[in-house]
């Protein structure tokens, strides 16, 4: 039980970071207008979730979820949640009579989410965990 608590509280924090990490992706954009580019928005989203991954080893350096069978379904689970959350985003968005913003797609999220997932776990495999 404890471990599905565990799981359940680090994808909300992810949906968090990635939430926080959109509205820079998101002001960035309006100024260098380079969003449509998939590319450019793959590159971004995999630099941000690389940062992100670094730096979230900072307050937490260590696995959240001790059994690494768990540590490897939130690592396939985890982007495919965020990105139903960013598709999610882009639903809200569009009932409420705007524009989707070009990186409200399944693939932006679950790129974060993978890059983030596997900069944390490389960097803990590597100490040892």
């Amino acid at each position: 039980m404890e471990e599905l608590l565990l799981l359940v509280l680090e994808f909300v924090v992810e949906v968090v970071v990635e939430s926080a990490a959109e509205a820079g992706v998101r002001t960035v954009a309006r100024s260098a207008r380079q969003a449509d580019s998939p590319l450019l928005m793959a590159a971004g989203y995999t630099a941000l979730g690389f940062v992100l991954g670094v730096l979230s080893l900072f307050l937490v350096s260590h696995p959240v979820l001790r059994k690494p069978q768990l540590r490897m379904a939130f690592l396939v689970l985890s982007p495919i949640g965020l990105g139903m959350v960013t598709m999610l985003k882009a639903r809200i968005r569009r009932r409420r009579g705007k524009d989707p913003l070009p990186f409200h797609r399944f693939a932006a999220g679950a790129l974060f989410g993978l890059t983030y997932g596997l900069t944390r776990m490389v960097f803990l495999t590597q100490q040892g965990y």
